[in-house]
């Protein structure tokens, strides 16, 4: 065991190094202000703050007995598969989500062949390891009231450097429908592999996974298997109208939050804010989008932190009126006045199965064709850097690349 200080948690303070495991952990369960360890056999002296100033403490050394395991199913919210945290190499942090009543212990990342450690400090996810670029499972053991448990999550965290120009490629619109599609296995896993080609930095998927409620357990199933097996870079979903369905005790909403984790969210990566929404937001599949006082609020929230250049993804595109793509106009309407109360450059979107770029006053709204129909599989290319928009792949007049 090695004893050393750092500022892992905001303030200078002694951490301990395990160095069979390489794991790290503070000496103190709460931030505290500590520095000049030394050992006296099994105790360790260090120089402690307090209120008075410093003070010396000698501190037992007694490891936490972890186990022996209750198997649960999932108790983590977040990272998930299909909203990975993005990690940048220089900051080495990301944030980790329990359902309640669980408390993160320890974590790792693994894959490449490495197993890097994770420090948990509540929320606060901190990489400790020696950080490779790449994308990794993350298994967590937590602790609840009955004892531990362990969840590996895979392909959840992406080490990576977030200076370099980001590789973007949409796919929108999959409705798999497997049980009466099943040549869609075929198409989708050839479409991830045109998508591949492109050599994203990230793919993201703009709803309508699905065709039904009906076929949500075979096409979810196998969109979370055909990406652990395929995906070599993150990638994001969300839900359209055709997930968001009602059909007996099947609750769209509840199905997606269970295996993929939250309905929206958002992040910072390379000078951009990335929100993703849930314009499906009703509990019976609407056809047409809403979005809730809910996720209006987080929206609001998220907009007017700063004047960072910000790019969206949503299933409906409220900026476009030239049909009525929203059960409520009034919806639509302060959907538009919140985006425009932020610093939104770019905006993509699917839903209509059509291709169109447009402006909304300084704002690039971009509807992307249906990805996969029949034979036919497109995707859309975009490519963003520090300045701004580099690059959006269209064939004329305004299409996205098919394949």
């Amino acid at each position: 065991m090695i004893a050393f200080v750092a500022d892992y948690r905001g303030k200078g303070e002694v951490f301990l190094l395990d160095t069979t495991t390489g794991e790290v952990r503070p000496l103190f369960a709460e931030v505290t202000e500590s520095k000049n360890p030394f050992w006296i056999d099994a105790e360790l002296g260090v120089a402690k703050r307090s209120e008075t100033g410093w003070e010396m403490a000698i501190v037992e050394v007694a490891e936490e007995k972890i186990g022996p395991f209750e198997e649960v199913e999932n108790f983590l919210h977040k990272p998930r598969l299909t909203s990975p945290a993005m990690v940048d190499l220089n900051e080495v942090r990301f944030e980790i989500s329990l359902k309640e009543g669980f408390v993160p212990v320890k974590a790792y990342l693994q894959g490449g062949g490495r197993t890097i450690p994770v420090m948990c400090n509540g929320n606060d996810a901190i990489v400790t390891g020696s950080a490779a670029a790449g994308l990794y499972d993350l298994r967590i053991v937590a602790r609840s009231a009955s004892g531990y448990h362990s969840w590996v999550e895979p392909k959840s965290v992406y080490l990576g450097d977030s200076s370099r120009t980001v590789r973007i490629v949409q796919l929108t619109d999959i409705h798999l429908g497997l049980v009466k599609k099943p040549e869609n296995r075929e198409g989708f896993i050839k479409l991830l592999e045109g998508a591949k080609s492109e050599e994203p930095t990230m793919i993201v998927i703009t709803g309508d996974v699905s065709d039904a409620a009906q076929y949500y357990p075979d096409d979810y199933a196998f969109l979370r298997s055909a990406l652990i097996e395929h995906a070599e870079c993150p990638v994001f979903v969300i839900p359209g109208n055709h997930d968001s369905q009602r059909a007996g005790k099947v609750v769209g909403k509840e199905v997606w939050t269970e295996l993929f984790g939250e309905l929206y969210f958002g992040f910072e990566w390379g000078g951009w804010r990335y929100i993703f929404l849930d314009t499906g937001d009703s509990d019976y599949g609407l056809v047409s989008g809403m979005v809730s006082e809910e996720q209006m609020d987080w929206l609001r929230r998220e907009v007017g932190k700063d004047r960072k250049k910000t790019v969206l993804f949503a299933h409906h595109n409220p900026f476009d009126t030239r049909w009525s793509f929203f059960e409520k106009e009034s919806n639509r309407q302060e959907l538009v006045e919140v985006l425009e109360g932020g610093n939104l450059m770019l905006a993509l979107f699917g839903h209509r199965h059509s291709d169109a770029i447009d402006y909304h006053d300084e704002i690039l709204a971009i509807t992307t064709r249906k990805s996969l129909e029949g034979s036919a599989l497109s995707y859309r290319l975009v490519i963003l850097d520090r300045e701004g928009i580099v690059k959006i792949s269209q064939e004329l007049p305004k299409a996205s690349k098919s394949m």
